[in-house]
């Protein structure tokens, strides 16, 4: 996957702090004029960028959007390319700049507001988006970081007995989850699960995952993991893997007791996920955030 990274002179610092994360996961950046190829005419050369790259990614400060600024020239073509900005387009506010300077085009997506580490949270942002563009991208293993902590959907395959023909009969029985995107919200959704889990707990057994919107079975999702071990630090696979088994053994548990145990077990692993993922991808300088947010109210959300 490509990623078109636009931002002023004066934001350089934090641009390469993101391109250097974004690469670091195997994804191709343009990152600035050295990106280029020598020679042609400079704004056809940017064109060009832009046309073959597979996102945009726009900080947004008030130099980037000032008068004059040719951050707003690759904008102009980023629209002319995508003229509706939607899984394409990613606005990233970087600094405080009032919401009616921002430039319609970008207000039409979700703008995201970094709480903590830029760097980290872009990633995970082009992470959740990379599936719609190119699922044979070499960053294969980034929609799995969507399983512990920011999985849509677990669905199951209820064995269930008519009672007048004694038949099993499948049923597949699906519970939506709307997760926050922080550590607090991984409670709340394992809440969500076992309140869904205890109206038909006879019988229910966890048969798959819906990821990214996809539909994901057990095994395959292990397969999965496992082969692109080599592009994920050792200590986050490992986490990941063990978070994907709790929350099997958290749905397909008998009682209270147990899902309960297992609960707190996925929570303070998903904590751990959580840091391990900002220690890899932030850079040092960096604070660690408690939470990650995003303000869909401040733009339409996508």
């Amino acid at each position: 996957m490509n990623v078109f990274l636009s931002y002023a002179s004066e934001d350089k610092k934090i641009a390469e702090q993101i391109q250097l994360a974004l690469v670091g996961a195997g994804i191709d950046v343009f990152f600035d004029a050295e990106s280029l190829p020598a020679g042609g005419d400079y704004h056809a050369r940017i064109r060009k960028a832009v046309d073959d790259s597979d996102l945009f990614v726009f900080l947004i400060s008030n130099y980037s959007i000032a008068k004059g600024s040719y951050c707003l020239s690759e904008l102009t073509l980023a629209r002319e390319r995508w003229p509706h900005p939607k899984g394409r387009v990613i606005p990233v506010r970087i600094s405080a700049v009032s919401f009616d300077l921002i430039p319609n085009y970008l207000r039409a997506v979700t703008i995201l507001e970094p709480d903590g580490s830029i760097p980290a949270d872009v990633l995970f942002v082009v992470a959740q988006t990379r599936p719609t563009i190119d699922s044979a991208s070499k960053v294969k293993w980034l929609p799995l970081l969507a399983l512990p902590l920011l999985a849509g959907t677990v669905w199951w395959n209820a064995q269930r007995l008519k009672p007048t023909q004694g038949i099993p009969q499948k049923q597949v029985v699906q519970g939506e989850i709307k997760t926050e995107q922080s550590i607090t919200g991984l409670r709340e959704q394992l809440e969500r699960i076992s309140t869904d889990l205890n109206r038909r707990r006879s019988g229910t057994k966890v048969d798959g995952l819906i990821v990214n919107g996809d539909i994901v079975p057990l095994t395959d999702f292990f397969t999965r993991l496992n082969a692109n071990k080599h592009l994920i630090p050792v200590d986050i696979h490992d986490t990941m893997q063990e978070q994907g088994l709790l929350l099997i053994e958290f749905a397909n548990a008998r009682d209270d007791a147990s899902a309960n145990e297992i609960k707190e077990r996925y929570v303070k692993l998903g904590e751990q996920f959580y840091h391990q993922f900002q220690e890899a991808y932030q850079s040092p300088s960096s604070p660690t955030p408690e939470t990650r947010r995003l303000h869909p109210e401040r733009g339409s959300v996508e």
